[in-house]
């Protein structure tokens, strides 16, 4: 247990499923008595994750709907997290997407271009919208895949976007 995270308030991007890696952080996290915030899309079950959290750590959670794709979603979390806390001490960019099975031949541009986007643009930009909560103390995690460190022909946007936060 870390007791200096106590009470502070963690954002964690694609956190909404109880078996991925996000669930898992923010788990951690309110083990730690933080706060957790879970954005994710509106049809992921980030409130039943929320709850599931709130029944075994006893931590403040709450969810904030967020589709890293488009910019007016990306706005809107960030001006409702404005409204309702003064500073975000961790945000997690978490949130990816990893088309299956596609060639670069057979990929259609729009799933190219929506892998870059959840990928790698859109942290970029939530990042910048929420400027105003990162404090100097605040910390950012880029979660990176291994995919992006060694060829995988049948998942070719993967290399290039995901490391793009490994730097």
């Amino acid at each position: 247990m870390y007791s200096d995270l106590e009470g502070k308030v963690a954002l964690i991007t694609g956190a909404g499923d109880r078996e991925g890696i996000g669930f898992g952080i923010a788990r951690a996290l309110a083990r730690d008595g933080m706060e957790v915030v879970f954005a994710d899309l509106p049809g992921m079950d980030a409130a039943g994750c929320c709850r599931t959290l709130r029944e075994e750590t006893g931590c403040a959670c709450s969810v904030q709907p967020l589709d890293l794709t488009d910019e007016a979603s990306i706005s809107e979390c960030a001006s409702r997290l404005a409204e309702r806390y003064e500073h975000i001490d961790v945000l997690v960019n978490n949130a990816g997407i990893f088309p299956r099975q596609q060639r670069v031949g057979d990929m259609e541009d729009a799933l190219w271009d929506t892998v870059f986007a959840v990928n790698l643009f859109g942290p970029f930009k939530l990042f910048k919208q929420l400027l105003p909560l990162l404090r100097h103390k605040s910390s950012i995690v880029n979660m990176a895949s291994r995919a992006g460190k060694r060829h995988l022909p049948a998942m070719p946007p993967i290399r290039p976007a995901r490391p793009g936060w490994s730097c």
